[in-house]
């Protein structure tokens, strides 16, 4: 019998062990962290209105490489919410001082959905801290760029994901709460992604589920495109949250772009396709 959407989002948390805080003019980004394995600092930063619990799978998967650092920005999770909504470059430079507070350098930093956005800015802003970046269902592909618009998209993305998924989403929305979400969604929908990406100087990762309706396969390879050194990849059977589902497939393809190395161990809640292969530019790594 399947086992209930509370009980498998248990088991597919990560050995996460130290919690801390980090304040930088009255916001504060809550930070969960694996630091036991030596090798390349993995940051994963979330999307909108969710939190760390998604990145289970794949914190797990990429703790066999090396330490990880799974955030969680103001607003959402357990992070105190700010007066007002954040322009993504003020929460890219929350990250950015985190980093270099923390002496992490040459880190691989991970965002999903708005987090993608997040990832960017922190990049733009402390370059020196990122070997590679990874935008995983990237917003906001800019045919779209209306918030009723990607409201729907959100909507028919419920139907494509496994229920634990929509479990981890719906509670953490709750949590959240809808005024800071009404507050920061347009925020979210307004950022010129093409724009800010163009200016990356890192070897940057696209990634989108086959089944993902908010972020397209012609939005992705677009993003790719205005990159100047990009690789970008569709995982096979996943929605917008399949970082999740698959764990094992897009960690896989992560430590190969990064160059860390082939594979990675398979995990609880992750199986793997395996045979992947980076489509990219020219240049791309």
């Amino acid at each position: 019998m399947p086992r209930p959407p509370r009980s498998r989002i248990r088991r597919a948390q990560p050995p996460l062990t130290r919690t801390t805080t980090f304040t930088d003019d009255g916001l504060t980004l809550i930070v969960k962290e694996s630091v036991s394995v030596s090798g390349r600092p993995f940051v994963l930063v979330h999307g909108i209105g969710v939190a760390s619990r998604y990145y289970g799978p794949l914190a797990t998967a990429l703790l066999t490489r090396g330490p990880v650092f799974v955030v969680e920005l103001p607003g959402m999770g357990a992070a105190p919410e700010p007066r007002d909504p954040l322009p993504m470059a003020r929460y890219g430079s929350l990250i950015a001082r985190w980093l270099e507070a923390s002496g992490i350098t040459d880190a691989v930093l991970v965002g999903h959905s708005m987090g993608a956005q997040v990832v960017v800015e922190a990049a733009l802003q402390h370059p020196a801290a990122v070997g590679h970046a990874v935008l995983i269902g990237t917003v906001t592909d800019v045919a779209e760029q209306t918030l009723p618009r990607q409201m729907l998209r959100l909507a028919q993305d419920t139907l494509r994901e496994r229920p634990d998924v929509n479990w981890i989403v719906a509670t953490d929305y709750l949590r959240c709460g809808p005024r800071w979400m009404l507050k920061q969604a347009p925020v979210m929908v307004a950022y010129p992604m093409l724009e800010r990406a163009a200016g990356l100087r890192m070897p940057v990762l696209a990634l989108r589920g086959e089944h993902d309706p908010i972020c397209s396969e012609a939005w992705n390879r677009r993003l790719a495109e205005t990159i100047p050194d990009s690789a970008h990849h569709t995982l096979k059977r996943q929605a917008h949250v399949g970082m999740y589902v698959d764990a094992a497939t897009p960690a896989a393809l992560i430590v190969q772009f990064a160059g860390i190395a082939i594979g990675v161990d398979e995990t609880v809640e992750a199986g793997s396709d395996g045979g992947v292969v980076l489509e990219g530019r020219a240049g791309a790594r």
